[in-house]
Parts: C-alpha cells; structure tokens; sequence
C-alpha cells in the first residue's frame, strides 16, 4: 500500500539515528539525574524520554488505550516510544535537528576522505617515496620494473575504498537533504505522522481516540500545552499521511 518494506525499513533508520545521538548526548551530560530521569539544563530541569514514558502509562486509562492497540497488533515497546517522541519539543531532540546535524558531519566526511585519498595517490605513486628506487640504477630493465611495481603497490593503496566511502557519504547526505526538503512543512507533526503510519501499518486502524487520549497524557508529561483530539489526527492521517506518507527518503 506505501511500499511496507520501504517505509519499514526507514521507520528502522530513523530510530537507529535518534538513539545513536541520544547515547552520545548522555555521554556528554554529567548531570544527568539517574533517578528521576531528568537532566538540567540551562538552570531548567528537562523530562528525559524514559520519564515521559513512565509519566504517560501511568496516567489514568493509558494501560487501557495502550492495551486495545496492543491487542490489534501494534508492537507496545515501539507504541510508547513513538508516542514519547512525538511530543518532545527539546530542540536537540528533534529528528529534523538530528537530521541536519548528521547531514553536515557526512558532507565533511565526504571531503576529508577525498582529500587524504587524493593526497595517498600523489605519494603511492610517487618513485621517491619508495627507498629501493632512489638507487642511481637507470637501466630500461629497472625503469620496466619500477613501473611495474609501481601499479601494483598503488593498487593496494586504500585509495579506492576511502573514494567509494565518500561516494557512499555524498548519497547519504543527498538523501538527508530530500527528506528535510519533503518534511519541512510538516515538521511540528512529524512525530505524530510517524506514529499514526506505525500504527495504522501494523493494526490496519488509525485507533484516534486511543492515541489522542495518550498523546496528550504525554504532552502533560512534558508540562506541554498541546491537546490533541481524535478529529485532528483523522486530518493529519487523511491530508498527510495516507497521500504522502512520511519517509527518510
């Protein structure tokens, strides 16, 4: 109906990205509270994605929504992350923000290992860089042999590799750049998207007033403002997700 197995696979993708960035996030703040889940920030004390998870399934009938999905078919781990994420409104933990983050390290690379491949080639290739040909032996014989062992000494240079690494860098950042220009309008509800295409892919419903209902308990949990109804997620399905479903490509 979309290309399950497209989508399947980028929905994989997305979240390989976020956590990866997550596990280096926490690597970089010490003052991470393992308790409570919290971490401050800017003299603010920010709500941690296991906490808004906890808050959400203990607010009153989220089990009961969260168990009539489950029982549809809809994986409740990947359920409750998706709702989770769907509401944090931290800037660093945005997908978009992650998104361009990832796409600037992997243009870079891209140019570094171009760089120090061309720069390997120039001394690969170079006689001087090899002690037996500085003799002052300038037989044709030797000069065929030098030649010769040039090529093939060049040959094993990781040249190549470190080329189709940047190659396969610039695809990346290509792909990157084409979901941030498709999803740039409709980045405020790409969480939401995401989870109405996971649970409409996995239990053939939309389940909208279950997912209102824990969307907006997640919010509370984050102290958002934001209360989603059943009507509004019906729009957002209909206008944007089932015409144009969300993807990393």
């Amino acid at each position: 109906m979309f290309g399950l197995s497209r989508v399947i696979f980028d929905y994989g993708f997305e979240r390989a990205i976020i956590r990866a960035q997550e596990k280096a996030l926490t690597r970089r703040q010490p003052n991470r509270q393992a308790a409570g889940g919290s971490e401050e920030r800017g003299g603010m004390r920010q709500i941690s994605l296991v906490d808004i998870k906890r808050r959400m399934v203990c607010a009153p009938g989220a089990r009961r929504d969260l168990d009539r999905i489950v029982r549809a078919g809809a994986d409740r781990t990947a359920l409750i992350d998706l709702i989770a994420r769907a509401v944090i409104t931290s800037p660093d933990k945005s997908p978009m923000v992650r998104m361009r983050a990832k796409q600037r390290e992997l243009r870079s690379l891209a140019m570094q290992l171009r760089t120090v491949a061309r720069f390997a080639v120039r001394v690969a290739s170079d006689p001087d860089s090899y002690l037996e040909f500085l003799l002052p032996a300038r037989t044709r014989g030797f000069e065929r042999y030098k030649a010769e062992e040039l090529r093939q000494r060049n040959s094993l240079s990781p040249s190549e590799a470190m080329l189709r690494y940047a190659s396969w860098a610039d695809k990346q950042v290509r792909s990157f750049g084409k979901c941030l220009r498709k999803n740039s309008q409709m980045e405020r509800n790409l969480g939401p998207m995401f989870l109405l295409l996971q649970v409409h892919m996995q239990t053939g419903e939309l389940f909208a007033p279950e997912l209102a209902r824990l969307l907006t308990d997640a919010s509370e949990a984050v102290r958002g403002k934001r209360t989603f109804t059943s009507g509004q997620l019906m729009k957002m399905f209909k206008r944007h997700v089932l015409p144009n479903p969300p993807t990393l490509h």
